[in-house]
């Protein structure tokens, strides 16, 4: 099992938003705001539907895995290789045709098993087997495009390695190669957004023990070269680890 953290990053989004707009007003009115954001009520405010259906049925809400109350078919499918996937989400009767003929199996379409949303959702696990026999003969980048040829909403569940060499995140320069000084070159995330205005900085390898002492002690704080060869001399900086002595 994987602990789930989504509330963790989407409060931080909503409280830069909420930051955002206080400035906004300390603008135009020159008066400050004070920010009062809960993690709890941000996740509660998220639950949408499940909240709704509770108060106008009390029906809880279960898990259900990859299945959606109303996408039919919808899942994760194996396919050729070891661990490799394929993710489709089929929302409409048209993206259903569209499968039926994709996978080349028309006939399905006509199924009285399959032929209506809900029914599809009575038997999805008859369903799930069918594209399961095809998905399993297919690579999932060729099955990825060949479904959206066909209109259904696929997608290639990535690895690492298979994400350092995506395409789109190629064609969206997303990728920045650093060079660090004890493992050589490598692939580094950049930020997730462009901005006209301010271009996207190349970010840059993680600094080394003492890598900016002589900036942050010389150029900001203004300590002399002898100064800071001192603080070398008695071992209070350096860029190389020293054993503390026991008390």
């Amino acid at each position: 099992m994987t602990n789930e953290t989504y509330p963790d990053p989407v409060v931080g989004i909503l409280a830069v938003g909420a930051l955002m707009a206080a400035l906004r007003q300390r603008r135009q009115t020159g008066r400050g705001t004070f920010v009062d954001l809960s993690q709890r009520e941000v996740t509660v405010s998220l639950l949408g539907e499940h909240v709704l259906d509770y108060a106008l049925t009390g029906r809880v809400a279960r898990p259900m895995g990859n299945r959606h109350p109303y996408r039919v078919p919808q899942g994760v499918y194996p396919c050729q290789g070891d661990d490799r996937w394929l993710a489709i989400s089929v929302g409409s009767d048209d993206e259903w045709h569209g499968l039926c003929q994709a996978i080349e199996q028309p006939h399905l379409a006509q199924d009285p098993r399959f032929a209506t949303v809900l029914a599809r959702r009575d038997n999805q696990a008859a369903l799930d087997e069918c594209i399961a026999a095809w998905t399993r003969e297919q690579e999932p980048p060729q099955a990825m495009h060949l479904l959206q040829a066909h209109g259904v909403p696929a997608g290639a569940v990535l690895s690492g390695g298979d994400t350092l060499t995506d395409p789109h995140l190629e064609a969206r320069g997303f990728w920045d190669v650093v060079e660090h000084p004890e493992v050589g070159p490598y692939r580094q995330v950049s930020t997730p957004w462009q901005l006209s205005k301010s271009p996207r900085r190349s970010t840059q390898p993680s600094p080394g023990l003492g890598m900016h002492n002589r900036y942050v002690l010389g150029d900001l704080l203004g300590l002399s070269e002898q100064d800071i060869a001192a603080l070398e001399a008695q071992g209070i900086i350096g860029t190389r680890p020293t054993d503390a002595e026991a008390p």
